[in-house]
């Protein structure tokens, strides 16, 4: 096994990916992937996977001492060979400055001989969207103040959004293949409001489902032809992927909205950390359920996956101890396990999760338990077990044993590649703790076993800034 000893020069976000379409949603092979990273001057592409997996390949003859700076690329991608980044680079009196800049894209499939392919500006800070087999199907832009589309020869525009244009350079796709045929759009626009838009692959054509404020809003799933988006923070919104119907807010809440699943709206409706009932509602008729009891404090962000919701419940005296709780989006079927907290989740390989900027857990397969945790004589919390648990039942499916060291903060959150995930601990009784030690760990549910992989002797010392297991590549990006 080839492993990368860090993540590429460009940083963690010049890892590309093939997408799935599991169950309406968008979805990525973590097991196809590639990264870019430069040496000797030059691009290269990196597989993690196939006949090339772990052997660098040049991607064009262009030096990259020419280049200026680039756009952030388009992760998600039908093939990898469509993936491409997009470059500014000197002009001809040599300098990263001026006005005779040069536009140029680089796309993976470009072999050493091949130079950069000339764009125009516009197209330089144009989204491209594509079809489902990855050949282009037209760009989002702008002219003016207008978002407009182009065909996939940049010609025939067509407003999309009147008068309130944005900066198409902080466009992103944020779902890929939704119902098996739309690519999902979050546009900034520049009087506070985000445009959300549906590109159609099968028939080359964008439109705009509608409009939700820039603060507050995030995208929460998709369920029986609609997208949901909070609106602010009181509002669930609902956009029909057709477009038949202007959107419509089904939900006003208080509290925050925990996200949706299995046909439902989770909403917790206390203030603070301090939980109120927490009720779902149905995504059709939208009356509530109450599946867990009211004022309870939550210890850490809850966890919905599989129909179940995941919480843990902090002790609010010395005299009391922690609590992991997983109970069905009904109020059925519920489990407590007493001296406990969850300490994360594992998506299945193939499915998108990216809780920190959607909220939005699909496909977990797998929550991770702290068990049989107990208090020392200063009260400070100490946990005995791992234990994987299935998402589907709440219930322990591998026990993997005691941490190898003593470290009384855990964290799971990565992504399960045949049953193999990633983790940290702290020795610290609080997080980003000073003169803390850090511990990583690949935690394998396949044979119930815990191994250390690496230390970090204090916070200020961790390579990756305090984001401690995040843009790893090793067991879990491995080459095979």
């Amino acid at each position: 096994m080839t492993q990368l000893s860090a993540p590429s020069i460009f940083g963690s976000n010049r890892w590309f990916f093939t997408v799935q379409n599991p169950d309406n949603r968008a979805g990525i092979d973590y097991r196809n992937a590639a990264m870019l990273f430069v040496n000797n001057d030059a691009l290269y592409r990196l597989d993690v996977s196939g006949p090339n997996a772990g052997k660098p390949k040049q991607v064009s003859n262009m030096l990259w001492s020419q280049h200026c700076w680039e756009l952030d690329p388009e992760q998600l991608v039908s093939q990898l060979d469509q993936a491409q980044i997009k470059l500014l680079v000197k002009g001809e009196n040599g300098q990263c400055g001026g006005v005779d800049y040069q536009y140029r894209v680089v796309k993976l499939g470009m072999s050493g001989n091949d130079a950069p392919q000339p764009i125009s500006q516009q197209q330089f800070y144009s989204r491209e969207f594509r079809n489902a087999q990855g050949g282009l199907a037209g760009y989002l832009s702008w002219s003016g103040l207008d978002i407009i589309v182009y065909d996939s020869q940049f010609g025939n525009p067509r407003v999309l959004v009147k008068g309130t244009g944005g900066s198409i350079d902080h466009a992103w796709v944020f779902a890929r293949g939704v119902a098996g045929r739309y690519d999902l759009v979050d546009a900034e626009l520049t009087n506070n409001t985000r445009a959300i838009l549906a590109f159609d692959t099968q028939l080359g054509d964008a439109r705009l489902l509608g409009t939700v404020p820039y603060s507050g809003s995030s995208y929460q799933g998709t369920h029986d032809g609609f997208v949901y988006f909070t609106s602010g923070n009181t509002d669930l919104v609902r956009m029909r992927l057709d477009s038949v119907s202007p959107p419509e807010n089904v939900l006003a809440f208080s509290g925050r909205l925990l996200g949706i699943d299995a046909g439902r709206a989770i909403v917790d409706e206390g203030a603070g950390s301090k939980s109120g009932a927490i009720k779902s509602y149905q995504l059709v008729r939208f009356s509530p359920a109450v599946p867990v009891k009211p004022s309870v404090w939550i210890d850490g962000e809850p966890v919905l996956a599989e129909g179940r919701l995941y919480y843990s419940v902090k002790p609010e005296s010395a005299s009391q101890s922690p609590s992991a709780v997983s109970v069905s989006v009904t109020g059925s079927d519920e489990v407590v396990y007493p001296n406990a907290k969850w300490i994360g989740a594992a998506a299945k390989n193939r499915a998108y999760s990216d809780a920190n900027r959607y909220r939005y857990w699909s496909g977990v397969s797998r929550v991770y338990l702290g068990s049989q945790m107990s208090a020392d004589a200063q009260g400070k919390w100490h946990t005995g077990n791992i234990d994987a648990i299935d998402a589907a039942t709440g219930r322990v499916v591998t026990s993997l044993g005691k941490p190898p060291v003593d470290a009384p903060l855990l964290d799971i959150r990565s992504v399960d590649d045949s049953g193999v995930v990633l983790g940290y601990g702290s020795s610290g009784s609080s997080a980003g703790a000073a003169n803390a030690s850090y511990y990583y760990w690949v935690l394998d549910s396949r044979t119930g076993t815990t191994r250390q992989i690496g230390t970090t002797a204090t916070k200020t010392s961790d390579p990756y800034g305090g984001r401690y297991n995040w843009g790893w590549h090793t067991d879990w990006f491995g080459f095979r």
